[in-house]
């Protein structure tokens, strides 16, 4: 086994250390598992991993005294597809089925005596009668599946806990991860610092000029005639004191736009990929002001808000089958009724394999005409309330 490098305050590796691994050892299988061809034209079947397999369990390494202690409980789930050449057909046609390997028990000492629990079995997913398999096809490949693709399934997991005692060993990747780290952190609250006081210098200003617009609507409002309306105004009802709506009356909205865009954004399925994945929000957080503002029974309509929310996003198949999941961040700025269509929309994801990767791209180029739907209805109802 490999030398330990334990973290840099453990000198020589010589104090008990135990470090966490799960998550390293989760988005390693899955990124590399996913995709794996397990068998390729061997009697006219291949079969391979569909992308990100499901991983539970946890994973550590413990050193002392220089010495590396792996303690791995993990278990693996993973749908396959497999292939069978049509002889009577074109070239590249064929028929396929899928199934399920399944995987527990997996350790250090159980991949090195391949003790390990494992197991495959076929699943039902609706094909088109050319492309299904017969049922003696089927149980080739599922005779394969438990045969040669279990030989290539144990190779990759054998790299597994190779790959995770060299990442483990390799002091100098740990010095010059950890400056790395150090120096990312530096940027990041250097970077916080200036836009925490440039976000204050922006917020005062908004601050400024709300009041002045609000004096300027005022001032616009008593001298303008009841027929030439703004272009942001609709018909208004004052108060019950408030005869025919004449006087000046302001209206707060802003708990209302609040909750509203809260709701709306957190019961919102949206559609992405062609209707293959399903988009949901939560922790949705709403700030900044809102009012109605009456006069002469016209309604003028001011608000200032931003929106910030998480997101999770699901890709299954024709059949239903889970594909791939990822999670983001959306943040809406500058949404206001002076830039009503010159707000901006930022959208991250956190996906760290290729179909994650997908999803995240797919949130990023379609996700802003989805919101715009949301938002101009939200303005809609905003302009109709008294």
């Amino acid at each position: 086994m490999a030398a330990a490098a334990g973290s840099v305050w453990n000198a020589n590796s010589w104090h008990w250390e135990e470090k966490s691994y799960t998550k390293w050892s989760k988005e390693y299988l899955q990124s590399h598992l996913g995709g794996l061809n397990l068998l390729e034209n061997v009697e006219d079947f291949s079969v391979k991993i569909l992308p990100t397999p499901t991983v539970t369990g946890e994973a550590s390494v413990s050193v002392r005294k220089g010495k590396t202690i792996l303690a791995i409980d993990l278990a693996v789930k993973m749908q396959f597809e497999a292939l069978v050449k049509r002889p009577d057909a074109a070239e590249g046609s064929s028929r396929k089925c899928r199934g399920e390997i399944s995987v527990s028990d997996v350790s250090a000492e159980s991949i090195e005596d391949r003790d390990y629990t494992s197991s495959a079995k076929l699943i039902d997913v609706p094909l088109p009668e050319a492309e299904a398999m017969s049922s003696e096809e089927r149980q080739k490949a599922l005779k394969l599946v438990k045969g040669k693709c279990m030989d290539a399934l144990h190779a990759s997991l054998r790299k597994f806990i190779k790959d995770l005692q060299e990442a483990e060993s390799n002091s100098e990747r740990l010095q010059a991860d950890k400056a790395q780290r150090e120096a990312e952190l530096k940027r990041m609250q250097e970077a916080e610092k200036e836009k925490g006081e440039e976000k204050k210098a922006i917020a005062e200003q908004q601050k400024l000029r709300d009041r002045e617009m609000k004096e300027e609507a005022k001032q616009r409002a008593a001298a303008q005639p009841a027929s030439s309306p703004q272009p942001t105004q609709v018909e208004g009802q004052g108060s019950v004191w408030n005869a025919n709506s004449y006087h000046w009356e302001e209206k707060p909205m802003t708990q209302w736009c609040h909750a509203t865009l809260q709701e709306r954004f957190a019961t919102a399925e949206l559609s992405l990929l062609e209707g293959s994945t399903t988009l949901k929000f939560f922790n949705v957080k709403v700030e900044g002001e809102a009012s109605n503002t009456i006069r002469k029974g016209k309604k003028l309509v001011i608000f200032d808000l931003a929106i910030g929310a998480d997101w999770t996003a699901t890709a299954r198949d024709e059949a239903g089958v889970f594909l791939a999941d990822s999670r983001g961040r959306l943040e809406i700025s500058d949404f206001s009724s002076e830039t009503l269509d010159d707000y901006q929309v930022t959208v991250q994801g956190d996906g760290k394999v290729p179909p994650q990767h997908r999803i995240d791209n797919a949130a990023k180029t379609e996700l802003p005409e989805k919101i715009k739907v949301i938002l101009s209805k939200f303005v809609e109802d905003l302009r109709a309330r008294g």
